[in-house]
C-alpha cells in the first residue's frame, strides 16, 4: 500500500539459492541485505513496521493513524536457510 514509508530508502544486497518447487524461496536462500533509510515517515500501521517501532510498548496502546518520522533509518539484515 502506498505511504507506508516515505523518505529517501536505499538498498544493497548479496543473495544466492536454488528455486525449489513447492518449497518457500526462503528455504535455501542465503545472503544479506543492508537498508538505509532518510528523511521521512514511517505509518505504525504498516505490519512488519509496527512490531519494531512499537516493541517496547503495549498492545492497547496501539493508534494505527500514529506515524514515526525519522531522519536516519539502518537496518541488516541476513539469511541463511530460511533462519
Amino acid at each position: 500500500p502506498p505511504d507506508y514509508i516515505t523518505g529517501k530508502v536505499d538498498l544493497a544486497g548479496n543473495f544466492d539459492g536454488t528455486l525449489v518447487p513447492a518449497t518457500s524461496i526462503y528455504a535455501t536462500l542465503r545472503g544479506d541485505m543492508s537498508v538505509s533509510a532518510t528523511d521521512g515517515l514511517i505509518r505504525k500501521k504498516a505490519p512488519p513496521v509496527a512490531a519494531i517501532s512499537r516493541a517496547s510498548e503495549a498492545l492497547e496502546d496501539f493508534d494505527p493513524s500514529e506515524v514515526l518520522e525519522y531522519q536516519i533509518f539502518e537496518a541488516k539484515l541476513d539469511f541463511d536457510r530460511g533462519t
